[in-house]
């Protein structure tokens, strides 16, 4: 006689949603201004990026 065996098997890996930790500048903004919309500070924001100047267009660390 054969024996029935059930087999617990792990649920497949559940997808991560990531948060994009990124901004993309527009014109018109300022580092202050994108710094303290995404609650960071001014130096905080330069530190992160390695920069002093925003560029329009430029895609930027927020996290």
């Amino acid at each position: 006689m054969t024996e029935k065996k059930t087999v617990a098997t792990k649920p497949a890996a559940e997808k991560q949603v990531v948060e994009k930790a990124t901004y993309k500048v527009k014109e018109g903004d300022s580092i202050a201004k994108v710094a303290t919309a995404h609650g960071l500070s001014v130096g905080q924001l330069k530190s992160l990026n390695g920069i002093e100047k925003l560029k329009t267009g430029a895609e930027i660390k927020i996290k």
